[in-house]
């Protein structure tokens, strides 16, 4: 066993440890788990249950917070969340393959019932902080170590993936594009220069990482991600310019191999992998019209198996849609079920960040760093089948928190409109 075995193993088995009493630090040491990926670091990748563990630990430590699980009833995010539940089961029992379904839909299952602890444990502001540095410093490490191992050697094509949810360089990419606007608001919710410095940086590596990935999706999504940062900035011609900095030594690095990958986003049909999208969306869709209630079973893997009667040919792939991989996978009610939790989300929170402006505080960043997030994901999954992924569950699950955290938030004062009114006419007599 190596040092850094040595290490990972001590460090995960006393958060499993604290979780029992701490359920807070064992979903923190989940997250930080799931995104950070120790276990790769350590050489150690599936060596050890210690994902597991962290949820049964961090679980088992919720008993005494039993009561407060009737707020996931009340709450419209975990209420719609576990509601798509049911439909997705369902397709797993009804499934084509039953079979196929069982591997993903128990590591998923798994992870959508750890998350939802997240609205019952993340109940105060400096809480949900907490966990959104959590996940930008855990992922942003992802990021760090893609874009600055690129940048180092000079500009290199990083096709790996990083675990089983950042499976392949589409995935990296995707993610770390929603990381950009969660650094740039986290900014706003650390007080030390150094952290903020770090936030900035870790923005930098990881545009350098998404440009090295080739792929041109998460190109797609960096492009929005730094849309919505330029758009959010007080300072917008430092912003175009550091950021452009940032973008424009990435691809200096990698300047033929990046330009010839993004010219075949002008004709796709031209492309092999870019045809293959819109080969993919069509029998997606007549695949779906076969089974349009339950669809064919969750995962993925029915779908690739059923494709060839579709395509007349062999096919190991996925749709490479988010949205129609649901509606493929789990039939019309979890796709319309997905669709409107994205899309509620969204929603809710740019009102809730309206209402935060009003108040004059950083606390709006809160609701902007998970809303712009979300805005990023929802894009970029039109080009990949990310339905399972678990960063824009943890997403959902921070807008739950964040929902019943602005609900005990104390009201605004507000001067009473006809007193308003009178105090104006007072005011004008009086001049």
């Amino acid at each position: 066993m190596g040092i850094r075995e040595v290490i990972f193993v001590f460090i995960t088995s006393i958060i499993c440890l604290v979780a029992l009493v701490r359920p807070r630090i064992g979903l923190y040491g989940y997250v930080w788990y799931a995104l950070m990926r120790p276990d790769i670091m350590a050489f150690a990748e599936a060596k050890y249950p210690f994902s597991l563990l962290l949820a049964v630990t961090t679980g088992l430590g919720t008993i005494p917070y039993i009561q407060q699980t009737l707020a996931l009833f009340k709450n419209p995010f975990s209420r719609m969340l576990l509601l798509l539940q049911i439909p997705i089961a369902t397709s797993v029992l009804f499934a084509v393959v039953p079979e196929l379904t069982y591997e993903r839909y128990g590591i998923y299952i798994k992870m959508i019932l750890v998350l939802l602890l997240i609205p019952i444990l993340i109940t105060t502001e400096s809480d949900l902080r907490t966990l959104l540095l959590v996940i930008v410093l855990s992922l942003g490490f992802v990021g760090a170590k893609f874009g600055v191992y690129g940048v180092i050697h000079g500009g290199v094509e990083l096709a790996a993936g990083y675990g089983d949810m950042l499976a392949d360089n589409n995935f990296v990419a995707l993610a770390l594009a929603m990381l950009l606007p969660l650094c740039w608001h986290c900014r706003a919710l650390v007080s030390s220069r150094v952290m903020k410095w770090i936030l900035l940086g870790l923005i930098g590596a990881c545009i350098a990482g998404i440009v090295m990935s080739s792929s041109r999706g998460g190109s797609l999504s960096m492009a929005l991600g730094l849309l919505l940062i330029f758009r959010r900035s007080k300072y917008k011609i430092g912003t175009i310019a550091v950021m452009g900095l940032f973008a424009a030594g990435a691809i200096y690095l990698v300047h033929d191999m990046y330009v010839k990958r993004m010219e075949t986003l002008r004709v796709p049909e031209q492309e092999a992998s870019a045809e293959s999208r819109i080969v993919h969306a069509k029998t997606a869709l007549a695949m779906w019209r076969d089974h349009p209630i339950l669809g064919v079973g969750f995962g993925g893997f029915n779908y690739a198996y059923l494709a060839s009667r579709y395509m007349g040919e062999e096919n190991t792939h996925v749709a490479h849609n988010s949205y129609l991989q649901m509606l493929v996978d789990s039939g019309i009610f979890a796709f319309l079920l997905y669709v409107g939790l994205l899309l509620y989300a969204i929603i809710w929170l740019s009102k809730s960040a309206a209402r935060m402006r009003d108040r004059g505080t950083a606390i709006e960043s809160i609701p902007l760093a998970i809303r712009d997030s979300l805005i990023v994901f929802a894009f970029g999954s039109t080009f990949y089948s990310c339905q399972r992924m678990d960063i824009p569950y943890m997403f959902l699950m921070c807008a739950a928190s964040w929902y019943m955290i602005e609900c005990g938030l104390p009201a605004v004062e507000q001067k009473d409109l006809t007193t308003e009114l009178m105090d104006t006419g007072i005011s004008a007599v009086a001049k």
